[in-house]
């Protein structure tokens, strides 16, 4: 019985403890004793890169060695060669396996693969050739080691994009590095200049036919421990290299000073408690952005830093005195006088907070005297509302004694809501504050930050790690006083129960700030994108919508919707793996992309090979583009990139429009404008133009055309307001309003006795104000309100209004005959051809668009030719003609000589505002 458990306990200490790999089925076993009979013949790739160790990983080829040598105990011959070298062995069959070989090349017609251990970038680089784009390559020789895969990858990239590069194979890329070279690795090169060509396929494990059943095998162990060892060691060589990359970039003077330091006294913020650093409840230190910045670089670069926070209360002055090199702090002019500062490191928010009891409507503002808050303060208010406090408790003291209206903070966690409002003001950057002597240090601290941290890393680990705080602090002051009263083993159990919830909860977050359907980023994550982008982003917003979608979608059910927008959503995913991309409705995507745009473009034509069901469907999208600048926020990026989408689909196909500055400059005047007719129609008035008979040359008739001016922008053009009161769907307002006009000028006419006989004066109705339903209740009840006849008015449509409901179009015009109304076509053969409706339509008269007469001018013989048949088709209707137009007298000789009955235009008069000159 003893030796029964001792046996046991020994197979388990084997299973748990054991440095071999342990078969999962005896048929798994079998295989594995078989194959250690023979010598398998394992070629490794001959690369510096593969090759590079550090202190605490093996190199990736010992990796390799140690997982078939000593993890599965084979019989294992390592041939370590050039790539190329390695290829012709396996088709001459001198070898079975290539370890870290790409999925995509050609070999793979003689090899098997595991799944993919890690993915490569392929780039074009040098170490004195400036390079900024894929078509900066043209007519370039690009030197490639010999046999490698990602020549006729790359040669094929490059022919896709219509760009003719010689591609030359040579031993060794060293000898080329000052040309352009093909690499996965520009590091090793010292490269400075370089562009992306592609993501490579991944990188895995090819065996023969022959070892085919290993594959299973290697692809568990990938992923129980060595995927993760193959990164741990990718991590610790981009490390090493993230290192070897800082010290090139110091100068010789920055490398000296940092030989000689040693430790780094730093104060962090300690007045709020917010993310950028707070002093942990738990274990006392100070935690957040800064410190796990600052401490990254130190651990990196063998540097002590010393909090000098606790109890400081003169960092400033300390500064100056050189007895602290670093604190933490926002820029600002004044500051500027005294101090450097380091590029942007984190921004925190600050927060307007009054009593919700208070009514007073003097609103003064508390805030910390020379703070932040009070520059921020004080660039918005006048001094008088201004108070300055020396400490927070002080004034949180005048809040509460209503001596102040709000106080201006960034700490917003002290603040029971059901006393207080708390809202967002504005963000203000923090960095790094250094003595002005000591501009090598700061130098080195943004160099620092570039090369050796992550901000977006950083901002990630610091907001879990404080809401896990918040959270643990949160649960145990609630449960404290029960907790002390049980044993040990329930407080451990209780213990494990939060931190399991905490997990839980942690997960849960995790997945709400991903769309459900494609796993994207939602509509959350990205207005938290916008509020906390980088002032120094680079990059192109874009904005996408699918287009045929919808029918599709109805069509076909919504469930293959959802396979479009799933298909779609990998295929962003794909090409733009490293960027940020959101979905934000239904088939609508936002994304922003550090590249250049004729890439990303490229990219997107993409879509045809790897969306199939769209192009089955003929599902296409449209996209519009804005740049990242300075003048613009994140929020506006987005913006105009959306409005430049819906411009991009008036185009056929793939579809895309560019929102450049006069783009931008075009919608903000269009904004402008529309504010302006938004807050006060009652700019519009009326121009009147008169219209001639041409057979007693009298005036009988006028057209009212609308005109804008306004006190902040002036005089707007028709051709602007008109196309925006259309868009915004208040033309109405605009027809109605000179409508009104043109009736109460006719009445006061009537009432001087000074209208001629027979007078009518016309108006305009756009085809949005035929539809609507008050149309007739509002005309009528303007005749009632004047208490004048129709017979003295004219109504102009255009032909717009025939792709309408026929029988309603029929039915108004109609009722507006009956009022008295005439009807006339404006702009007749100007946008739609409409001849063969005009019998089937109560209609008096037909105005022929100006461009008829310059038809004339441009090609007298064809022009003559259609007007005269125009007027012929016309005048068997028995309608009448007006020409519109008319510039010069012998255009108005040619309309009287074929019989046109009404002329107006330029040459007969100008259109005339009555509150300058008389009409008659």
């Amino acid at each position: 019985m003893l030796s029964r458990i001792y046996a046991f306990f020994l197979l388990l200490a084997t299973l748990v403890f054991s440095d071999t790999y342990i078969p999962k089925s005896l048929e798994e076993e079998a295989y594995l004793k078989n194959l250690r009979t023979k010598e398998i013949r394992v070629g490794l790739r001959k690369s510096e890169f593969y090759n590079i160790s550090t202190e605490e990983e093996k190199s990736l080829n010992e990796i390799v060695k140690d997982l078939f040598q000593n993890y599965l105990n084979l019989n294992v011959k390592f041939e370590e060669d050039y790539y190329y070298n390695l290829k012709t062995d396996l088709i001459e069959k001198r070898v079975d396996i290539i370890t870290l070989i790409n999925r995509e090349d050609y070999a793979s017609r003689f090899l098997n693969f595991t799944n993919t251990i890690f993915s490569e970038t392929i780039f074009v680089a040098s170490t004195s050739t400036q390079l900024y784009t894929l078509e900066e390559l043209e007519g370039r020789d690009i030197y490639v080691s010999k046999g490698h895969v990602y020549k006729n990858y790359v040669k094929a990239i490059l022919t896709n994009n219509g760009i003719n590069a010689r591609l030359i194979e040579v031993d060794d890329l060293n000898d080329y590095k000052d040309k352009l070279i093909l690499t996965p690795t520009p590091v090793l090169y010292d490269s400075i200049y370089g562009v992306k060509i592609s993501n490579s396929g991944g990188i895995a494990i090819g065996l023969a036919e022959e070892y085919s059943e290993l594959i299973p095998i290697l692809d568990r162990i990938l992923n129980d421990t060595y995927r993760d060892k193959f990164l741990k060691s990718l991590y610790s060589i981009s490390k090493k290299l993230a290192l070897q990359n800082f010290y090139k970039s110091l100068t010789p003077k920055e490398l000296q000073y940092l030989q000689t330091l040693t430790k780094l006294r730093i104060v962090y913020e300690s007045e709020y408690n917010t993310l950028m650093s707070y002093l942990s409840k738990l274990d006392g230190r100070y935690k957040g952005v800064f410190p796990k910045t600052v401490n990254q670089i130190g651990d990196l670069l063998n540097i002590k830093i010393i909090d000098y926070t606790h109890g400081h209360l003169k960092s400033l002055t300390d500064l100056k005195a050189k007895k602290i090199d670093m604190i933490a702090l926002s820029h600002t002019r004044e500051r500027s006088r005294d101090f450097i500062f380091s590029k942007k490191i984190y921004e925190i928010p600050l927060y307007v907070v009054n009593l919700k009891t208070s009514t007073d409507t003097h609103r003064s503002v508390g805030v910390l005297k020379e703070s932040v808050e009070e520059q921020i303060a004080r660039r918005y208010d006048i001094s008088n509302n201004i108070t300055t406090f020396e400490d927070f408790p002080t004034m949180m003291n005048a809040l509460n004694k209503g001596l102040i209206d709000n106080i201006l903070t960034a700490n917003n966690t002290y603040f029971n809501p059901q006393k207080y409002n708390v809202s967002f003001f504005e963000s203000v950057p923090v960095n790094m504050a250094f003595n002005k002597e000591n501009l090598l240090l700061r130098n080195i601290f943004d160099k620092a930050m570039l090369h050796l941290t992550n901000k977006e890393d950083i901002l990630k680990l610091s907001t879990i790690e404080k809401d896990t705080e918040d959270k643990i602090l949160m649960n145990t002051s609630q449960k404290v006083k029960n907790l002390f009263y049980l044993f040990s083993l329930i407080l451990i159990i209780g213990l494990s129960f939060i931190l399991v919830k905490l997990y839980i909860e942690k997960k849960h977050k995790e997945e709400l700030l991903k769309d459900p359907l494609t796993g994207l980023a939602n509509r959350f994550v990205f207005n938290t994108f916008c509020s906390k982008a980088d002032d120094d982003l680079s990059g192109y917003a874009f904005a996408i919508d699918l287009n045929n979608f919808k029918k599709v979608n109805d069509s076909l059910g919504h469930e293959f919707g959802d396979t479009i927008i799933v298909e779609f959503s990998a295929f962003l995913k794909h090409i733009f793996s490293d960027s940020k991309i959101f979905r934000i409705s239904g088939d609508e995507f936002y994304g922003f992309i550090d590249d250049e745009l004729e890439n990303i473009v490229q990219k997107f034509h993409g879509y045809k090979w790897f969306c199939p069901n769209m192009v089955r469907y003929g599902v296409s999208f449209s996209v519009g583009f804005c740049p990242k600048s300075k003048n613009l926020s994140t929020t506006d990026i987005f913006k105009y990139a959306d409005l430049a989408m819906f411009e991009a689909k008036n185009k056929k196909s793939f579809r895309y429009k560019l929102a450049d500055e006069a783009f931008i400059a075009q919608k903000q005047r269009e904004d402008k404008v529309f504010n302006v007719l938004k807050e006060n129609i009652d700019g519009v008035y009326p121009v009147f133009q008169p219209k001639l008979s041409l057979d007693n040359g009298k005036i009988v008739g006028g057209e009212a055309l609308a005109r804008y001016s306004s006190d902040s922008l002036g005089v707007i053009s028709p051709l602007e307001f008109i196309s925006i009161a259309e868009r915004y769907n208040f033309i109405h307002k605009i027809d109605y309003t000179i409508a009104d006009k043109a009736i109460a000028f006719v009445k006061n006419e009537l009432i001087k006795g000074t209208l001629p006989p027979d007078f009518r004066m016309s108006f305009n109705l756009s085809v949005v104000t035929f539809k609507r339903t008050d149309l007739i209740a509002i005309l009528s009840g303007l005749l009632e309100k004047y208490e004048i006849s129709g017979k003295y008015f004219e109504v102009e449509i255009t032909e717009s209004v025939f792709v309408t409901d026929i029988q309603d179009l029929i039915s108004k015009m109609k009722a507006l005959s009956e009022l008295g109304f005439l009807i006339s076509l404006d702009d007749f053969t100007a946008g739609h051809s409409t001849a063969g409706i005009l019998p089937l339509i109560p209609l008096h008269i037909v105005k022929f668009d100006k461009s008829l007469l310059d038809s004339i001018e441009l090609n007298r013989e064809g022009g003559t030719i259609v007007y005269k048949s125009l007027i012929s088709l016309i005048k068997e209707l028995n309608l009448k003609i007006v020409a519109e137009g008319v510039e010069t007298s012998e255009q108005l000789e040619f309309l009287k000589e074929q019989g046109v009955d009404y002329a107006q235009g330029y040459y007969i008069s100008k259109p005339i505002n009555i509150e300058e000159a008389p009409l008659f």
